[in-house]
């Protein structure tokens, strides 16, 4: 689906030559002189680099569609981080590289959304507080 950069938001997937990228943030500029833009910060989801991109505000990007599905993070056996789909009850192992270091202040039994694209997970959105 195609939207324009001024609708771009944090934890959106869009695709950018032919790699998916996650975004991270964004920031609306209204220069003195000149026309608006977006400045992007993305991070791939593939390989982890991190891409700044300057938008024109009317130019159009592909949003790719995810499915956000809440699972249940189980434990951490050392090699990733162990999660539960509750309603299929299939369980999953992200590797830390792709939950970020974040997940050390998660306690298990937490529910996490866990963003899926294509049938693979890409990302994950921790909750904004956790008890500890």
């Amino acid at each position: 689906m195609k939207i324009t950069a001024i609708e771009i938001k944090p934890g959106m997937i869009i695709e950018h030559k032919n790699d998916y990228w996650n975004v991270l943030k964004t920031q609306h500029v209204k220069p003195g002189k000149g026309p608006a833009y977006v400045q992007v910060k993305t991070k791939n989801i593939e390989s982890g680099s991190v891409l700044e991109k300057r938008l024109r505000s009317v130019e159009e990007v592909d949003q790719v569609d995810i499915d956000r599905r809440p699972m249940e993070f189980l434990y951490n056996d050392g090699s990733g981080y162990v999660f539960m789909d509750g309603q299929t009850f299939d369980q999953m192992t992200l590797f830390a590289e792709l939950v970020g270091d974040e997940m050390g202040f998660v306690k298990a039994n937490t529910e996490i959304t866990v963003l899926i694209c294509e049938g693979r997970p890409v990302a994950v959105e921790l909750p904004k507080t956790v008890d500890l």
